[in-house]
């Protein structure tokens, strides 16, 4: 299954490429690998030609940035690859527009969702208004975070959360799902997942209701 594995880490590309004349275009590009999604895919970033050769007077052939996911599906046993060389038609003018237009709330435009109702905050006041706001929110909530006791956030958070004994799906970093009831949270923000009669400490994961 891990076989793009051996490709984690930064490489030097030798590369040669052909132009519309067919001539010889020779290159030194730059590629790095790395996992993401808590160890559930594999993105890799290539450049051509690689940054320290780039600059205005760099020729247009077989100048690119591009990226590439690979995320195994085990229905299939097999990777899905999903290759990406002009970001700006995915995510300015193409398909994809609406991805990342807020963090956590809809500032200025709310994406179509079939089956599920969205909206935007700028339908009650305008995001440049909003945003000193929430940067402002963030500082102090940063601030409290620093100088109180652990467990006073745990207990604040704990008086917010589904109640215990719902059961969750957490989705590990190396690709492990565990199913169990939620028994809590550690005074540090570790979730308690009871399995059984035990309960196992986790401290990084995707959780699903």
């Amino acid at each position: 299954m891990d076989i793009y594995g051996f490709l984690i880490g930064s490489w030097e590309l030798d590369i040669v490429g052909y132009d519309e004349e067919k001539n010889v275009i020779h290159s030194i590009g730059e590629a790095h690998f790395a996992w993401v999604l808590e160890g559930r895919a594999v993105q890799d970033v290539f450049i051509n030609p690689r940054r320290t050769d780039r600059g205005p007077d760099s020729p247009k052939f077989a100048n690119w940035f591009g990226t590439t996911i690979r995320i195994y599906d085990p229905t299939i046993q097999a990777w899905r690859v999903n290759w990406w060389h002009t970001i700006e038609q995915y995510t300015i003018h193409g398909p994809y527009r609406w991805t990342g237009k807020g963090f956590g709330v809809n500032l200025a435009l709310a994406p179509g969702i079939p089956g599920r109702e969205t909206a935007a905050l700028s339908e009650a006041m305008l995001p440049q208004a909003f945003a000193p706001l929430l940067a402002g929110s963030f500082a102090r909530m940063l601030t409290l975070w620093r100088t109180s006791e652990p467990e006073a956030f745990a207990r604040a958070w704990l008086a917010r959360a589904h109640p215990i004994g719902t059961q969750l799906t957490v989705h590990g970093g190396t690709r492990e799902v565990v199913t169990g009831a939620f028994d809590g949270i550690e005074p540090d923000g570790a979730l308690r997942l009871r399995r059984g009669a035990d309960v196992e400490i986790i401290r990084a994961g995707d959780v699903e209701l």
